[in-house]
């Protein structure tokens, strides 16, 4: 027998409902919709730490030059991160949020860390050198995307998928490698 949804469920669909209801609309329509949804769905919510992620993430997504979005997520994000220092989400949160000029150093602690958190996920290895890039810490961001294409070449021999993360991290990988004067 199938169990009706809970407030909290019936409100996650709302804000899925939201962005995916009309598939015509711009993107940015959409997804300004999904964190208006996100936001009544955390105010409901208090103490849904998910929600709140979610609701970071819905921020980021719909950012602008100002970057107000992305300073109004990044608080709600670090004291997830404080709470939930092993959630693979906040950690890769934080590094999309702190991704851009002049915000980056902040994402140092959540890019050291998001590769412990998911030592095998390709994509999680290679997300720090978004803040090592932008940081110039050459050689660290070579290091996550060697990482990561190992794990990329591990999942696609266990036919788990994930070849696209590879080339993404190749790109990064070379563009450390000739940052830091190695061209070989």
């Amino acid at each position: 027998m199938l169990q009706k949804h809970t407030g909290r469920e019936r409100s996650y669909l709302a804000a899925l409902d939201a962005f995916f209801a009309h598939p015509k609309d711009e993107k940015y329509k959409r997804s300004e919709a999904f964190t208006r949804s996100m936001e009544k769905l955390v105010r409901e919510n208090p103490e849904d730490r998910e929600a709140q992620a979610f609701y970071a993430w819905s921020l980021i997504a719909n950012d602008d030059d100002t970057h107000a979005n992305r300073k109004k997520a990044a608080p709600i994000l670090e004291n997830l991160f404080l709470v939930e220092p092993n959630h693979p989400g906040v950690a890769h949160y934080l590094i999309h949020c702190y991704d851009v000029p002049g915000m980056a150093e902040l994402g140092l602690p959540a890019a050291r860390r998001y590769a412990q958190i998911a030592p095998a996920a390709p994509h999680a290895l290679h997300m720090p050198s978004h803040i090592f890039a932008r940081l110039g810490l050459w050689q660290e961001d070579i290091s996550s995307n060697l990482a990561s294409i190992a794990a990329s070449r591990n999942a696609s021999v266990t036919h788990m998928g994930d070849e696209g993360h590879q080339y993404h991290a190749m790109e990064f990988l070379v563009y450390a490698y000739l940052q830091s004067g190695n061209s070989q």
